[in-house]
C-alpha cells in the first residue's frame, strides 16, 4: 500500500492508500470523519482517480465535470471502506471512470456509478 499525493486536506480527504493496482484499475482504501453519504462516496471516488496515474507520487489537479448511474445500494455503518476505479475510456484529457465502493475485506457493495473527470495537463 502507498499513499496517494492528493491536494486535499482533512477533513474532505478521504482517499488514503492504494490497497491494489491492476492495467485499468486501482483499488483504494477510503476513511471518513462521519458516517458516509452518497456524495462523500463519490468524492472519495473521484479522489481514488489519483491512484490511477500516481505512478511518481506526484498530484495532479482533477476536475468531476459529471456523473452517471449513480446508486447507493446500502447506508452506511462504518467509517472505512474500500473504493474499486476502473478507466473505461479516456480522450485526451477526459477519463470515463466506473467506480464500486465495497466495505472492507469484502465484496459487498455499497455504492455505484461511473464518472467523468478532467486531468489538468
Amino acid at each position: 500500500m502507498h499513499p496517494l499525493a492528493l491536494p486535499h486536506q482533512p477533513p474532505i480527504r478521504f482517499a488514503q492508500s492504494v490497497i491494489a493496482k491492476e492495467k485499468d484499475g486501482v483499488r483504494v482504501g477510503v476513511a471518513f470523519p462521519s458516517l458516509p453519504s452518497l456524495g462523500m462516496f463519490i468524492e472519495a471516488a473521484a479522489q481514488s482517480c489519483a491512484g490511477l496515474e500516481d505512478e511518481s507520487g506526484s498530484s495532479k489537479e482533477g476536475f468531476l465535470l459529471a456523473l452517471k448511474g449513480i446508486k447507493l445500494h446500502q447506508k452506511a455503518k462504518e467509517l472505512s471502506y474500500e473504493i474499486v476505479v476502473k478507466k473505461e475510456y479516456e480522450l485526451g484529457s477526459m477519463h470515463y471512470i466506473s467506480f464500486k465502493v465495497y466495505r472492507c475485506g469484502s465484496e459487498e457493495e455499497m455504492a455505484s456509478g461511473h464518472l467523468t473527470v478532467a486531468l489538468a495537463p
